[in-house]
């Protein structure tokens, strides 16, 4: 099976969310499902990785799987997929430091026991790899891509997720097109540009929600974002060594503008 580790790693994801959330196992996996920096002090250190395979619900996991499956076909064969399972360890983990060491910085003692769950600091940083390494590959043929989302997802908005219908059914329908060969905007949708589209998709969502809802998210996400971020680009330099220097430039403008985005949402708690 072709990228055989790519879509094992998107199953555990959507088999642990479907366990936890509709049988009775959801005691047990209440055990390790959030990072919490109190826990972590407690002998938690499997926090540090059990979180990142988990989500909080159906929109959460759906937007982060499609999210995932935009570029790990190109990792899973640039670096082999057990670099891959091994990135997606390490960004995540990255990412939860950051945010504990973000919350104990804005609430002192108070953000040992800020909660967060989901595997965006992992899907942020090897997407930030990927854009690295593979940054002119082209997206993946569009036939699994049109299955998973009709016999999986659709009918889990239809019937679950009625509150974020919009605004992940867009992703949806933005994610098939993309796999569909559609160019947005005269842009070629490679791994960099499937990166700052989907950045620009979380721009345009947040500033719906402070428009129409009047919610401002005070959240130590960002810097969970952040931090995997910034780990999956140091991997990706380490990776590339001298060569890096033949990117193009506006490659580079490109990434300096995805992780001062990121930066600007972490420090205006956007």
């Amino acid at each position: 099976m072709d990228h055989l580790w790519s879509w094992t790693l998107v199953s555990i994801n959507l088999l642990l969310h479907a366990l936890l959330w509709y049988t009775p196992c959801k005691k047990l996996l209440k055990r390790c499902n959030e990072f919490e920096g109190s826990r972590l002090k407690t002998n938690g250190w499997f926090l540090l990785i059990t979180p990142t395979f988990f989500h909080a619900n159906m929109c959460h996991v759906t937007n982060n799987m499609l999210m995932l499956l935009g570029y790990t076909f190109y990792l899973e064969q640039q670096i082999g997929g057990p670099a891959l399972w091994a990135l997606y360890i390490l960004t995540g983990a990255a990412g939860w430091l950051a945010m504990y060491a973000w919350s104990r910085y804005q609430h002192g003692e108070i953000g040992d026991f800020v909660p967060s769950t989901g595997s965006s600091p992992a899907t942020y940083g090897l997407n930030a790899l990927a854009a690295l390494l593979c940054w002119n590959c082209q997206p993946p043929p569009t036939e699994a891509w049109f299955w998973f989302v009709l016999l999986w997802l659709l009918p889990f908005y239809v019937f679950v997720s009625r509150q974020t219908l919009p605004g992940t059914l867009t992703w949806t329908v933005l994610s098939l097109a993309t796999f569909g060969g559609v160019h947005w905007f005269g842009v070629e949708l490679n791994a960099i540009n499937w990166w700052w589209l989907y950045l620009l998709k979380t721009f345009i969502w947040r500033v719906r929600e402070w428009l129409m809802d009047g919610r401002n998210w005070t959240t130590a996400d960002n810097a969970a974002h952040l931090g995997g971020t910034v780990v999956g680009l140091f991997v990706g330099f380490l990776y590339l060594g001298s060569t890096v220097v033949d990117m193009p430039m506006q490659a580079v403008l490109l990434h300096v503008a995805c992780v001062v985005y990121l930066l600007a949402r972490l420090l205006f708690n956007c």
